[in-house]
């Protein structure tokens, strides 16, 4: 999937901007876009708040059929993300321009993180307190920016791509291990989508804030 991605960002800048830049002026202009980025992505990085990142009290239902269909709930707590800290650009760089505006696209990497909490587990009204821990071992995200004629560099989006190496262990379900399996698959879907959530909303709005009044001198 990278590998399409920068086969297509090179092809689409040779495409626009190809017989206007010389090879050493977009070296220039890449260096330049990679420095930026750097710099960026590690004064986020030294953010006091992502190392560790306190995860928010996160209450969900499920349902189970065993002859009948039955409700329960987790309530998940004291929880931790660490690893934020790790962010950084994953490779160069790439750069689109036409005659309105200059994009870039670049890699960044996230990695390892661990995520560690408590969840309260009830099912038919009653149910132990688990610890669960995950794993993943590194998280591919998409930079996507953009910078109109005489403006500013702006975030277009910050997408996770693919989340590599997660595993999850849980202890403690006690009298509801035969529904182990069950939980884990319950529990996977939820912590992916909250790691999404950080990375497309907390990270990605620090990266905006970061990103305001640069501009490239392209």
């Amino acid at each position: 999937m990278w590998k399409i991605l920068t086969v297509f960002c090179v092809v689409a800048f040779a495409t626009a901007a190809g017989d206007d830049l010389s090879e050493g002026e977009l070296g220039t202009y890449m260096k330049q876009t990679n420095d930026i980025f750097d710099q960026i992505l590690d004064s986020v990085s030294r953010s006091e708040e992502l190392d560790p990142f306190q995860l928010p009290e996160m209450v969900s239902s499920f349902e189970r059929k065993i002859l009948f269909r039955f409700h329960g709930e987790s309530r998940i707590y004291n929880g931790t993300v660490t690893g934020l800290s790790t962010m950084h650009r994953a490779g160069d760089s790439h750069l689109r321009m036409d005659e309105s505006k200059l994009e870039v696209l670049a890699g960044v990497g996230v990695g390892a993180l661990d995520v560690n909490c408590k969840a309260h587990v009830k099912f038919m009204g009653r149910g132990p307190t688990v610890n669960i821990a995950v794993h993943i071992a590194y998280a591919r995200i998409l930079l996507e920016a953009f910078q109109p004629q005489d403006g500013e560099m702006t975030l277009k989006q910050f997408k996770l791509q693919e989340l590599d190496g997660f595993k999850l262990k849980m202890t403690g379900l006690g009298p509801l291990t035969y529904l182990f399996t069950y939980f884990v698959r319950v529990f996977t879907k939820l912590f992916k989508n909250k790691v999404k959530n950080i990375v497309e909303s907390k990270l990605a709005k620090m990266v905006a804030n970061k990103l305001k009044g640069i501009k490239l001198g392209v």
